[in-house]
């Protein structure tokens, strides 16, 4: 009802069916609607019938499939998802790491030890988002350990600030073998597994580790060097600072330890993280 008024309101037909439908069939019916109308733009609500669905990603998936399947000239399918209803933020992020865990949408999972969706504080202000899990990743089960991880927790130390007060995860859940780059098979594959992630965790920033990630919210190719430590919107509501990649860090390179140092601090001061005086941290 409520969302038949904000269409009125707004000048926008409403396309519904009965409680307990299924929502890939109103996608259908909405998007015969709005191809009759020749409308730009087609919204679809889950109407709150996914919340509190384990496999939410399979069945929003459903619903994109319907749309691409039906549309001759389509853009883009943006899946937007409200996490603040049904479930709190720990219940969701068990739903999460357990739906994720027990993913075989690209060939990654066959070689893999073991997922690693991510870790940290599930109601970050923050999220650091890297490109891949490395070995050692591989077989902790967390994100960013070893040197890299070394880089990232210097950085944090310096702004008083600890893995707990951030969310850290990766385009991609699964150790690349031979240490190679995703496909974009691969990439496209765990994609809708980020933005279910971003959804539920609801940072206010996102810092980008690199030139890939950087890339794939910014949906463009756009050399790093150029947008380093600006304050970027990606979406409404989320503003995204670029920063390099910790490998290069590790390996010795100044401008990326202290370019990194400087711009999570940023993005802690950015997000209102209260931090403290520098931590003491070693190399």
């Amino acid at each position: 009802e409520q969302l038949e008024i904000w269409g009125e309101r707004s000048g926008a037909r409403v396309i519904r069916q009965d409680e307990g439908a299924d929502p890939a069939a109103v996608a259908f019916d909405g998007w015969k609607a709005a191809t009759a109308a020749n409308a730009d733009l087609l919204m679809i609500d889950t109407a709150g019938r996914l919340q509190n669905k384990k496999e939410l990603m399979a069945e929003l998936t459903k619903v994109k499939k319907v749309v691409v399947r039906e549309a001759e000239h389509l853009d883009e399918v943006l899946l937007v998802i409200d996490a603040t209803t049904g479930q709190n933020g720990l219940s969701q992020a068990k739903a999460f790491t357990e739906a994720v865990t027990s993913c075989h949408r690209c060939p990654l999972a066959d070689d893999r030890l073991q997922v690693v969706p991510g870790s940290g504080s599930p109601e970050a202000e923050v999220l650091l988002l890297g490109l891949a899990p490395g070995r050692q990743e591989d077989v902790q089960g967390e994100p960013f350990v070893g040197a890299a991880g070394n880089v990232i927790d210097n950085a944090l130390g310096a702004a008083g600030a600890t893995r707990a007060d951030v969310h850290m995860t990766t385009l991609v859940k699964c150790h690349p073998t031979g240490d190679r780059l995703p496909t974009a098979l691969e990439l496209e594959a765990c994609f809708p597994w980020l933005m279910e992630q971003v959804a539920m965790v609801r940072p206010k920033v996102i810092v980008t580790l690199g030139q890939f990630p950087t890339s794939a919210l910014l949906r463009r190719n756009v050399p790093l060097g150029r947008v380093a430590g600006l304050k970027l919107t990606v979406w409404d509501d989320i503003t995204l600072i670029p920063t390099h990649d910790p490998v290069d860090a590790s390996r010795g390179g100044p401008t990326a330890a202290t370019g990194i140092r400087r711009h999570i601090a940023a993005a802690l001061a950015v997000a209102g993280v209260t931090a403290g005086p520098g931590v003491p941290v070693t190399a």
